[in-house]
């Protein structure tokens, strides 16, 4: 056979030049001539003695080869009738044991009529070791892989093949496989099995080179399991989606990855809105973050959870569903999903609730009834118990109520027990209750109270409301109430014991006349009849004149000259004898009547600064202003009535303030306090110091003196301590171009400090206890003296 290539030997050595640092090894070898020419990556593999600088031009005799498989390989070649010859042979070089691919190809050595070998050597190790880990992966792998030719004669099949074919492999093996691949598409075969089985097989062909070959790559994955499991799932997916329940099912984070229809129905969003959201866009803000941490630590940890949820839907309408919530796990026991079971429960907790509410709640008046009266009873207790603070229990009994049943007729008796419910409530706070036991009684707890005597206030406002007429069958009549008070734990620590005692507080209240409430405990029972009465005389005392006024004066300390004095209001009556100011200004205060009682003390303390004037005596007054007549919008208008009317000046007349006024945080005080200074009268701070707060109202109000208050003065001569507050406070006073005026003074020792600090004014038993109005004159003759010289000394002595 000819050489495949005709070419000039001086050619084609030119030509093989440019290879000369080519990747492959590359010798030409001229069998007449016995000589060979290498490139450099030739002689480093074959030849053990070379020069760096030697290039393929460089002829080699054929015998310095020493390579003897390749001196074999060449001879053979030689005598065969072949252009080409190639084949791989693992082989010593010089670089150690590696894989070569050999290629040997016979040219024509023109114009000769001889030819030459070229040699092309590469090194395929890393080749080689790759197919075979190929090889050990396809052997491996979890699919079943076949190899045919393009007759689909079977070239290769791994160990899971083998297994899908079972005994068959080894007969198919060098057949033809008997399918057609000429689709490359994914097709669906099933192979029989032993025992009548049937394997569900996808195949996939793919054509592949196979030693240097076409051929086709098959590959069979079992789906035998999949497709149970798609079926499995089909029929789920029809049961979920057919499911009279709520069905959600979340990743391990708790996004939303599938919602049925049920729910789309429920909460009225879709599947496309929901995919990829936390179930909370459906939070109704009724559940705590707590509870929901709960349930996050119960599910993630592999355990159910049941409960109830009162949710959102897309509209704002709120709903109830009861849910069950599992965590998916995989084979290895790790949560990758959860799925929630929801039921809609709205209607049925509505019929609940209905129940409930009939169960526990009074059908006329819709108080809490006996029942539920009675838990919420137990529930204070115990909440009494833990924070050691007490309960009011308080019987109600309408008084005679019997007779508006039996003369108006029972449509008028529950009209009338109604109303009364609604008073009760008005008259308490939220947490308080209040229940009708039956007919016309009802219990009232009272919680959280500091001390039981804030359940005396409370039995009043009770009371009082009740005392207001009511309108029956288009007329106002009067219903009164008897109330009885007990405290827990002063009185009992049981339900049982409560109730007997409220029980037998109120009907000792209908002995005592009706109309009125009573403790159990008998010292308090004591107090609050006291008040109660003196509340009734109180009521009456100013048509019968029975209030008075007194006034201590106030003296300027250097001059001992009377400057002012203090108006203070003071009862007599002739059941109850001398009354406490203290007690009758509070009852007062507490029932309105102090805005009579300031506008009697005005008129009085007008009236006689007028007298005085007209005796030449031009001496200033001041009055009280309580937190209630601040709250009257013509307060005002009567203090420039009253002034006008008795022709006083402002100068005259000084209003003094007290801290609790500017506490309660009445909205028109500030206003009426700078009105009323833009008027023309000073305002007083009264018993300055024993506030919190006293230096911030002396820059937020317009005030013009201060008051020291007296139990700073009566400790002058044992504190230290009480010296210097007072020096400070006379400081501060000074500095702010404010009056100032000591309350209580009753030693001269405490007479001497005052003067030594420069305190301009005060009062006290030491200069005078509160006089009538017409004795005033007799005390400023007794200051004067017959020749005008008296000192303070002389008028105490």
């Amino acid at each position: 056979m000819s050489p495949s290539v005709s070419l000039n030997y001086e050619e084609i050595k030119k030509y093989l030049a440019i290879i000369e640092y080519n990747s492959d090894a590359i010798i030409l070898f001229e069998p007449i001539a016995q000589k060979i020419n290498v490139n450099s990556i030739g002689k480093k593999l074959f030849f053990s003695n070379y020069q760096e600088d030697d290039c393929f031009e460089d002829s080699y005799n054929f015998k310095s080869l020493k390579i003897e498989w390749l001196k074999e390989s060449l001879n053979q070649f030689i005598e065969q009738d072949k252009k080409e010859f190639q084949y791989k042979k693992q082989a010593h070089t010089n670089v150690g044991l590696i894989w070569l691919n050999i290629k040997l190809i016979k040219i024509a050595n023109s114009p000769k009529l001889s030819f030459f070998i070229l040699v092309i050597c590469r090194d395929i190790t890393k080749l080689i070791y790759t197919e075979e880990k190929l090889k050990a992966i396809a052997h491996h792998h979890t699919n079943g892989l076949m190899v045919t030719d393009q007759e689909g004669k079977v070239l290769f099949i791994n160990d899971i093949c083998k297994e899908m074919f079972e005994g068959k492999a080894n007969k198919i093996f060098g057949e033809l496989f008997g399918i057609p691949l000429t689709s490359q598409k994914s097709t669906e075969i099933i192979i029989p099995r032993k025992q009548g089985q049937m394997l569900m097989v996808n195949m996939d062909v793919k054509p592949i080179q196979w030693e240097d070959k076409k051929a086709y790559l098959i590959t069979f994955v079992d789906v035998t399991h999949t497709k149970k499991i798609e079926e499995q799932l089909t029929f789920l997916h029809q049961a979920s989606e057919q499911s009279p329940a709520s069905i959600i099912i979340t990743d391990n984070t708790g996004k939303i990855q599938y919602a049925n229809s049920k729910f789309e129905r429920v909460t009225g969003y879709s599947r496309e809105e929901v995919i990829g959201k936390n179930p909370r866009i459906l939070k109704s803000g009724e559940t705590s973050k707590q509870e929901y941490q709960k349930i996050w630590q119960t599910i993630s940890s592999g355990k159910e959870w049941h409960g109830e949820f009162h949710n959102r839907k897309k509209n704002g309408e709120l709903f109830w569903e009861i849910a069950s919530i599992s965590p998916i796990k995989d084979e290895y026991g790790i949560i990758t999903h959860y799925v929630a079971v929801k039921e809609d429960i709205t209607e049925k907790k509505h019929q609940e609730e209905l129940l409930s509410h009939q169960a526990n709640y009074d059908y006329l008046t819709e108080l809490p009834n006996r029942l539920l009266g009675m838990e919420r009873l137990k529930q204070e207790i115990s909440k009494a118990y833990r924070d050691k603070l007490s309960i009011a229990l308080i019987f109600l009994d309408l008084d005679n109520f019997k007779n508006i049943n039996d003369t108006l007729g029972h449509q008028y008796g529950d009209e009338l027990l109604v109303v009364v419910a609604q008073r009760l409530r008005g008259c308490l706070r939220e947490s308080d209750t209040v229940a009708r036991l039956g007919g016309d009684e009802f219990l009232i707890i009272v919680s959280s109270l500091s001390s039981p005597a804030q359940g005396e206030i409370i039995a009043s406002k009770l009371l009082y409301a009740m005392r207001k007429p009511f309108t029956i069958a288009g007329e106002k009549r009067f219903v009164s109430a008897s109330i009885g008070v007990t405290f827990y734990p002063q009185d009992g620590d049981n339900i049982q014991n409560l109730i007997k005692n409220a029980d037998l507080a109120m009907y000792e209240a209908k002995k005592k006349g009706r109309n009125n409430f009573k403790f159990f405990d008998a010292q308090m029972n004591q107090v609050a009849q006291k008040k109660m009465l003196q509340e009734t005389y109180l009521r009456k005392a100013l048509q019968n004149n029975e209030l008075f006024l007194v006034y201590q004066p106030i003296l300027e300390l250097k001059t001992n000259k009377i400057i002012g004095v203090e108006s203070l209001s003071r009862w007599h009556n002739n059941i109850l004898g001398d009354v406490s100011p203290v007690e009758f200004i509070n009852i007062a205060e507490e029932t309105g009547l102090i805005i009579d009682l300031g506008k009697w003390l005005l008129e009085t303390v007008c009236k006689q600064l007028s007298i005085w004037q007209k005796k030449g005596i031009y001496i200033y007054a001041s009055i009280n202003l309580s937190p209630r007549q601040f709250r009257d919008s013509d307060l005002v208008d009567i203090i420039l009535d009253t002034t006008k009317k008795y022709q006083i000046k402002p100068e005259y007349l000084k209003l003094e303030i007290t801290e609790q006024v500017l506490l309660e945080d009445i909205p028109t005080v500030k206003d009426l306090l700078f009105h009323l200074n833009s008027l023309g009268f000073e305002l007083y701070l009264d018993d300055f110091g024993t506030g919190y707060s006293s230096l911030s109202y002396l820059r937020k109000y317009p005030f013009q003196l201060i008051k020291i208050d007296r139990s700073f003065i009566l400790e002058i001569e044992e504190s230290e301590r009480n010296k210097t507050l007072i020096k400070t406070i006379i400081s501060m006073a000074h500095n702010m171009n404010l009056s100032i005026i000591a309350e209580g003074i009753e030693t001269l020792s405490q007479l001497d400090f005052l003067e030594s600090e420069n305190c301009i004014a005060g009062q006290g038993y030491l200069f005078s206890h509160p006089i009538e109005g017409e004795k005033l004159l007799d005390f400023i003759s007794l200051l004067k003296g017959e020749n005008g010289d008296n000192t303070m000394e002389d008028v105490i002595l």
